[in-house]
């Protein structure tokens, strides 16, 4: 596992400055002129795992243990493609202390979400149902889930979980993110060739919770 102190996601984010001393939001750009706040994701489960949107995750083995908060979901929009470059879940707006690569974020259609167990289980069950009556499984909120399209995603069997349309397919680096007493503050997948590459550099120094 590569780890990455927050200095390696400010400078492949193209976000500089005293980001040190800032919540995740803004060390991001999620509350800036391009973030996209999904809402709060009142999520059923302790492990949240990355995912396509079409495909359910193995949750007990992909899963990242997260605080017992409710956290907002956010994007950041590309202003020249409409694509969202960040998914993130945002637990705390303590400042950042540091950050480190935990896994990777997997996109085979490129439609990024964060997902639970239950979300997984309501997924596959609701991609048998329409198996069987042909509904488009694209309309899941009503509105097509576009090329510029973010949505907490509200599946007709009572699942709901973030998810955006990223323009990239392959597997992207999901990121923790974390204050000055190791407490996990944020997750977050970053996409697009303008922030999925760093340098190296060491790991977080704070104790990780």
């Amino acid at each position: 596992m590569i780890l990455m102190r927050l200095a390696t996601i400010l400078v492949a984010a193209g976000v500089g400055g005293q980001a040190m001393a800032e919540d995740v939001g803004t060390v991001l750009g999620l509350t800036g002129p391009h973030g996209v706040n999904l809402g709060t994701w009142s999520m059923d489960g302790d492990l949240v795992a990355p995912a396509d949107l079409f495909i359910q995750p193995d949750v007990a083995a992909t899963g990242v243990p997260v605080p017992h908060r409710t956290p907002q979901a956010f994007t950041r929009q590309t202003p020249e493609t409409g694509a969202h470059a960040i998914l993130a879940l945002v637990f705390s707006d303590a400042p950042v202390s540091c950050a480190e690569e935990v896994g990777t974020f997997p996109l085979d259609t490129s439609m990024a979400a964060f997902m639970t167990g239950p979300d997984a289980d309501a997924l596959y069950a609701y991609g048998e149902s329409i198996a069987e009556t042909g509904e488009d499984p694209a309309q899941f909120t009503g509105n097509p889930l576009g090329p510029d399209h973010a949505t907490m995603i509200m599946l007709p069997n009572g699942a709901t979980f973030p998810a955006a349309a990223v323009q990239f397919e392959g597997d992207f680096p999901l990121y923790a993110f974390y204050d000055a007493d190791g407490e996990l503050t944020a997750l977050a997948g970053l996409f697009g060739l303008e922030i999925r590459y760093g340098p190296d550099l060491p790991p977080c120094t704070a104790p990780i919770s």
